[in-house]
């Protein structure tokens, strides 16, 4: 908490407050370039933009590229022409009422009276808002000519995935028959590893605490290290994500990515950013388990869920009832989709595949913004208490000033006493050095004055002369 908090902590508290502050997160975003701008160059200052391994170099210099002005004018504007470009737009009006399906046949029913879109698509509601949105290969898309970066980057994803999800020390929860999205029946038979993994940060239902989730912090360092190099190996594909996030929907990126540093400035991030363009605050790693129709009540309002899988597989289309569609759903693929919205699905698969879904629950944008308003308080209280206390010292040192004064006061009539009492002996031994020096005086003009001197010494000389004369 805040008390706790340098001059640079409360510096972040309060920048995380100025960044949620006036922004309702249940509705999109303005548009502000300046604070995004100084907000992101205080949380990761010198942090590049990509932190991967030695065995990257054509990822090296993609980043390079993407941190710069060039990035931005250029994706900005080209981007977005690009996405409008390669993405057939669908019109459609849905309902946002469930499916009722409870047997497997049903939804095999379900799926098949569903139109089936290949390749990229846009999807729009009668109101002309985007509700989904799909990229074929869309993992491998720079917006460069660059076969061998998009070839690079086609391997990133599946092999952080995949040195993760099948690690021996890392085990997935089991949550079959738990949640309405894993039903009971869904829990596989023939596989020897499966369930889910949820990494990242968020807060729990009853909003009691906010932080990393269980998976990412593990019960053992060697797990977490684990953890920690899958969201390096992943930072060429948050690239990719956000890129593209941004380009189909500038205004929600900007919430996300505010939600993001408002975590990031709240400090608890640690080892899980890999990349400035990383806005989704938590990923769920879904092994070997089939996908029951839900929706995601608890994501952001409004808001939208990054989509992508891995693996060797057949079947698995991604199937959206609301729309009315089914879409070819594999490795490489990446969709947007307003998934707390529309109800959604995977159909049956065979082979090996891993699917992963990032988001932002509400509840950790709520819990985060209860958070730093109390740490805000709590740093107001400090400060004001701080100011009292200066207060209190300040009027304490004029009393002892006052004080001081006062007695120097008393003690100076006494010591003026004193002092002329000390001088009167001087002023008399001047008196009698003045009346020596007029004696002197006096004495060295008789010696000096020619008349007197002469006419005593005649008469003397003259009286003796006479005498001496009678006698003889």
């Amino acid at each position: 908490m805040a008390g706790g908090c340098g001059n640079a902590g409360r510096t972040r508290v309060r920048q995380a407050g100025e960044i949620l502050e006036g922004h309702e997160y249940l509705q999109p975003h303005n548009n502000n370039d300046a604070a995004r701008s100084n907000a992101a160059g205080t949380i990761h200052g010198a942090r590049a933009a990509l932190n991967v391994g030695t065995g990257f170099p054509l990822l090296r210099a993609y980043a390079a590229k993407s941190r710069g002005g060039y990035f931005e004018s250029m994706r900005g504007n080209l981007l977005r022409r690009k996405v409008n470009q390669i993405c057939r737009t669908i019109k459609v009006r849905f309902s946002e009422k469930t499916v009722e399906v409870n047997t497997e046949k049903q939804i095999a029913d379900l799926t098949a009276s569903m139109v089936r879109i290949d390749g990229s698509a846009r999807v729009r509601d009668e109101k002309g808002r985007d509700v989904f949105w799909k990229f074929e290969n869309g993992m491998s898309y720079t917006g460069f000519a660059d076969a061998a970066l998009s070839n690079e980057l086609m391997r990133v994803m599946p092999g952080a995935v995949e040195r993760l999800i099948l690690d021996k020390d890392i085990i997935p929860k089991n949550p079959c028959g738990k949640e309405t999205r894993h039903p009971a029946h869904s829990q596989p038979t023939d596989k020897e590893k499966f369930g889910t993994l949820h990494l990242g940060v968020w807060a729990n239902r009853y909003k009691t605490s906010l932080g990393l989730t269980g998976d990412t912090r593990q019960t053992s360092d060697v797990r977490a290290v684990k953890v920690a190099n899958f969201y390096r190996d992943m930072g060429p594909a948050f690239q990719v994500i956000g890129q593209l996030f941004k380009a189909i929907d500038p205004d929600s990126f900007r919430r996300y990515e505010a939600i993001w540093e408002a975590l990031a400035q709240r400090g608890g991030l640690g080892n899980i950013q890999s990349s400035n363009w990383q806005v989704f605050s938590t990923i769920a790693l879904v092994h070997e388990l089939t996908v029951g129709p839900h929706m995601d009540d608890g994501d952001l309002g409004d808001g939208w869920a990054a989509m992508f899988v891995r693996g060797v597989f057949s079947g698995g289309d991604l199937v959206v009832p609301a729309l009315g569609m089914k879409f070819p759903y594999k490795q490489g693929d990446l969709v947007f989709m307003r998934s707390s919205e529309l109800e959604h699905y995977i159909d049956k698969w065979e082979g090996c595949r891993t699917g992963a879904v990032m988001f932002t629950k509400v509840t950790t944008v709520e819990k985060l913004h209860e958070e730093i308003k109390k740490m805000l308080e709590q740093m107001k209280d400090e400060e004001v208490a701080a100011e009292a206390k200066k207060e209190d010292v300040a009027a304490e040192a004029k009393k002892e000033d006052v004080a001081v004064e006062a007695k120097q006061e008393d003690v100076a009539p006494s010591a003026k006493a004193k002092d002329e009492e000390a001088a009167t002996p001087f002023a008399t031994g001047a008196k009698e050095e003045d009346a020596i020096a007029d004696v002197h005086t006096r004495q060295a003009k008789r010696k000096s004055s020619p008349d007197e001197t002469p006419s005593t010494t005649t008469r003397r000389l003259r009286s003796r002369t006479v005498v001496y004369t009678s006698k003889s």
